[in-house]
């Protein structure tokens, strides 16, 4: 077989839009803005869960939101790990840009960290990870290095 046959294909736009969207378990605010929630995904069975903040990404721009990165959140919750799947406001958005987007995402992870009792999540065993400007909003956070820190 020849090198070309055996490389994967590369995923397009359309591939990802055919995969199913499955609804959150339970969507959480922590803000009082419309863009300022959670989406919480739960594996089966009892708990403690791993959990995993994930940010969509999108350019920062307010037409890209948390809906294309639930295919993924789900992925990761039937494989055993609980995900907290943030939205935040963007540039386009009122309160968007500098600070407020930075602002949203430190107060999603304080969300977290408040209802982790309530849906068993193990808090030390959290990871963050982002899609484009959701991995750069990962990596700039002050507020989600401790929580990184701690469970490195």
């Amino acid at each position: 077989m020849m090198a070309e046959e055996m490389r994967p294909a590369i995923m397009t736009s359309d591939d990802l839009a055919a995969f199913p969207y499955y609804t959150p378990d339970t969507r959480i605010p922590y803000g009082d803005g419309p863009l300022q929630f959670a989406d919480l995904r739960l594996p089966d069975g009892p708990g403690p869960f791993p959990v995993m903040i994930l940010i969509h990404g999108g350019c920062w721009l307010s037409e890209f939101d948390i809906h294309h990165i639930g295919k993924l959140a789900d992925a990761f919750t039937r494989s055993g790990i609980a995900t907290w799947t943030v939205e935040y406001r963007r540039i386009g958005d009122a309160g968007g840009g500098w600070p407020g987007t930075f602002q949203d995402i430190a107060q999603s992870a304080d969300k977290m960290l408040s209802v982790a009792d309530e849906y068993s999540l193990d808090t030390s065993r959290a990871i963050a990870a982002g899609h484009s400007a959701g991995g750069q909003a990962v990596a700039t956070s002050q507020r989600l290095k401790p929580l990184m820190t701690r469970c490195a």
